[in-house]
């Protein structure tokens, strides 16, 4: 089914869900002026948040920028895993459809002359950017590389690593529910880590350096340009 972009962006939009099919094709003819486009993308997560009314879980952030924009209340995942799920999101296409069933297989391996989401926007001018995690890449053995990114869908990427990666990971505290099938499966998203990071700063984590990097890059834009991000 193809549905148009209907809304007319009247400020910087906010895109946030989770694993959420986009349509199918986009159009940009009725969007004036041009906005920037920012899109934060997460797994693992549910809705144990202020947002939806959780009585218990604080989350002040996530709440302010959920009552500048829409609250999708009946939104599923499309796959209970991650590359699946993000495929299906960045294409538009259901999971039968991308063919992609597992963590580590590559959307344009499937299907190589898809038009992805952020690719849409560059083909209307918009410089596409990604910082940090948009498609599947192990976590937390792939931060600071590729993963399994789809390089035609940007302009410019990035892929900080910050110290929970690089200097907090052996002493992080890791409990794996290991498979006798996958030997290898505490490495990947079925296992849960504590640490107090007591001399570290918010700023040194990856999610703080992919922060930094995401306001930088909004600094250097002139009134010219428009981002996809």
């Amino acid at each position: 089914m193809r549905v148009p972009l209907l809304s007319v962006f009247r400020s910087v939009c906010f895109i946030w869900m989770l694993a959420f099919p986009w349509c199918h094709v986009w159009s940009f003819d009725r969007i004036a002026p041009r906005h920037n486009v920012l899109v934060i993308i997460a797994d693992d997560l549910n809705t144990d948040l202020g947002c939806y009314g959780h009585p218990v879980v604080k989350t002040p952030n996530i709440d302010r920028l959920a009552a500048k924009g829409l609250v999708f209340r009946d939104a599923h995942c499309q796959f209970p895993q991650c590359g699946p799920s993000r495929n299906s999101m960045m294409s538009g296409l259901y999971t039968a459809q991308t063919d992609t069933g597992e963590n580590r297989e590559l959307l344009r391996d499937q299907i190589p002359n898809v038009v992805t989401m952020s690719q849409q926007f560059m083909a209307h001018g918009y410089i596409a950017t990604r910082i940090g995690k948009v498609y599947h890449y192990d976590n937390p053995d792939d931060i600071g590389n590729f993963g399994h990114d789809d390089p035609p869908s940007w302009n410019w990427r990035a892929t900080p690593s910050g110290r929970d990666k690089n200097f907090l990971e052996p002493s992080i505290t890791r409990i794996s529910y290991l498979r006798n099938d996958v030997p290898d499966s505490d490495r990947l998203g079925d296992q849960m880590g504590w640490y107090e990071d007591t001399p570290g700063t918010e700023d040194q984590h990856t999610d703080g350096l992919v922060t930094q990097e995401a306001l930088q890059q909004l600094q250097q834009l002139t009134y010219a340009q428009s981002l996809f991000l």
